[in-house]
C-alpha cells in the first residue's frame, strides 16, 4: 500500500510541474467523513450495520486557469470507507481526480462544482463470507464553497462503477454502495 501512495504522490508532483505557467497552483490538506447508507437487501445478512461512517485525510493539489475558473483538483488520501463486512472495515488509498469549475468574488468567497473519477486501492480482506475488491472506481459529483482564498468545504456524491466486494454467500450482484462525502480542505 505504501508503494501505491508513493506512486500516486509522484504522479501528482509530475502533474503539478507540467501545468501551464499561467495556472494558479495551490497545495493543501483535505479531510472529512465518508457517509454510506444501507447496502442492497441481499448483503444485509453479512454486513454489520445499516449505515456506515468512515473518514479520509491527505494532501491535495488544486490548479486553475485564471479568469475562466476551470481547473483540476486532485488528492491522495488515506481513507476508511466505513463498510463493515464480517466486522472488518475497508481502508486504503483514495485518489480523486476532479475537473473543477469555480465562480465567485476573487479570493474572498466563491462556489465550485466538481466532477470526475475516483480510484480506491485497498489491501483489506474479509473472511470466508466475502472479499473486498483490491481496486474500485467511482464517478464523483460535488459542489462546495471557498472562503478567504484558503478554506474549502464541500459535499460530494460517489456513484460506484465497480463492485466493492463479492461473496459466494450472496448470489447476484456484488456489493455496491453510493457514498456521500463531506470534506474540508485548507490550501496554502
Amino acid at each position: 500500500m505504501r508503494k501505491l501512495a508513493l506512486i500516486a504522490s509522484l504522479t501528482l508532483l509530475l502533474f503539478a510541474t507540467t501545468v501551464p505557467a499561467a495556472a494558479q497552483i495551490k497545495f493543501g490538506v483535505k479531510g472529512g467523513l465518508n457517509l454510506t447508507g444501507t447496502p442492497a437487501e441481499a448483503w444485509k445478512s453479512i454486513s454489520d450495520t445499516d449505515n456506515y461512517t468512515g473518514y479520509f485525510i491527505g494532501p491535495m493539489l488544486e490548479f486553475k486557469v485564471p479568469l475562466i475558473g476551470i481547473g483540476m483538483d486532485a488528492a491522495v488520501m488515506y481513507a476508511d470507507k466505513g463498510y463493515k463486512i464480517d466486522n472488518k472495515k475497508q481502508t486504503g488509498v483514495e485518489i480523486p481526480l476532479h475537473l473543477k469549475y469555480s465562480i465567485g468574488l476573487g479570493d474572498l468567497a466563491g462556489v465550485y462544482l466538481v466532477a470526475g473519477p475516483s480510484f480506491f486501492f485497498t489491501s483489506s480482506k474479509v473472511t470466508d463470507k466475502a472479499s473486498y475488491k483490491k481496486s474500485q472506481t467511482a464517478l464523483d459529483l460535488g459542489f462546495g464553497v471557498k472562503l478567504f482564498g484558503h478554506l474549502q468545504a464541500g459535499l460530494n456524491y460517489y456513484i460506484p462503477l465497480t463492485d466493492v466486494a463479492v461473496s459466494d454467500i450472496v448470489k447476484g450482484d456484488g456489493f455496491k454502495n453510493k457514498t456521500w462525502q463531506v470534506s474540508i480542505a485548507y490550501l496554502f
